[in-house]
């Protein structure tokens, strides 16, 4: 009785024709159930994902907590991250969308906890593991966004640092970064489209296509000594990205 009321249930929302409120709908079950099985439920954790105010983000922070990051990287470490991406314009998220600001963009966060006792994401003096915070992007961007979208081909993802600093305790990394854009036809279903809502069947080109973006990591490490958080934005904007967080950070002790 139990499967049959979840089958009815999804038959249901799959059955709302307009993709945006059926994209609210799930997200918001979703992220419940995936904050539930998070390991932050065990924790008194206390953070702000600060806000981007001048673009136009989707009405939903969103969770998501990966199984298989550990095997990934072969480290103990369970990731929770959070997210937003472009709003919705018609029937499908801005996130698809060349021309618009929000043009493959997320910002949110990502939570860690590592169970291994070794260094991850800062050492033992406070600098930042730049190749940890890469891993934690290349699995987020290729396994959970790339590759359900259908796209199996060569991940292109490259960093260049334009800044490190420290800023009341909080690590800041500013990066530009060479990446896919999401661009990209309709071919089948995939349970990504119940977010994002589907693209266009037909008339894309230059599919997936590099595009150069920005991205802004700002690190704390939280009263527990195995839980770091790390706030970030990925957007194509690089003034918009700068002054993202301001307020965190001024507001750090």
């Amino acid at each position: 009785m139990k499967r049959l009321r979840t089958f009815l249930l999804v038959l249901v929302i799959v059955a709302i024709s307009n993709s945006y409120s059926r994209s609210l709908i799930v997200m918001t079950a979703s992220n419940y159930l995936q904050h539930k099985n998070s390991f932050l439920i065990n924790y008194e954790i206390s953070y702000e994902i600060p806000e981007e105010p001048f673009l136009d983000w989707y009405p939903l922070m969103n969770i998501f907590t990966p199984m298989s990051f550990s095997n990934y990287i072969k480290r103990d470490v369970d990731l929770v991250i959070f997210y937003t991406f472009g709003n919705y314009s018609g029937r499908y998220s801005n996130i698809f969308r060349r021309d618009a600001k929000t043009y493959s963009s997320f910002y949110g966060m990502y939570a860690l906890k590592v169970n291994d006792g070794k260094d991850f994401i800062l050492d033992k003096s406070g600098n930042i593991i730049v190749e940890d915070l890469v891993s934690i992007v290349e699995y987020d961007f290729k396994y959970l966004v790339l590759n359900p979208l259908g796209y199996l081909g060569d991940v292109t993802l490259y960093y260049d640092v334009l800044s490190s600093k420290s800023i009341n305790n909080l690590q800041v990394l500013n990066t530009s970064i060479i990446m896919n854009g999401l661009t990209h036809s309709y071919r089948e279903f995939n349970l990504n489209y119940l977010q994002y809502g589907a693209p266009p069947r037909r008339g894309i080109i230059d599919e997936f296509e590099i595009i150069e973006t920005y991205g802004k990591f700002i690190i704390e490490k939280t009263s527990f000594d195995n839980i770091y958080l790390i706030y970030y934005i990925i957007n194509s904007q690089s003034e918009v990205v700068e002054n993202w967080g301001t307020n965190l950070l001024n507001s750090a002790k």
